[in-house]
């Protein structure tokens, strides 16, 4: 079981080493794609960050009366 990690390494690096030429095509929208997915990621989580911030403050805060 402690020879696990190595054997996949070592698969991992034969299969990198000795892997074909793909021929693959990227469209040019790829780009725009990974962009928005970027920036989507970004605003999600600033807003998940807001809404996590303003729940810890109104947990220290003390309650007007």
């Amino acid at each position: 079981m402690r020879k696990l990690p190595q054997v996949l390494l070592v698969m991992l690096a034969c299969a990198a080493l000795f892997a074909p030429p793909a021929h693959a095509y990227i469209d040019p929208g790829t780009g725009n794609f990974i962009f928005q997915l970027l920036l989507g990621t970004i605003v999600g989580a600033a807003a998940t960050f807001k809404i996590w911030w303003a729940r810890v403050l109104a947990f220290v805060k003390p309650k007007a009366k």
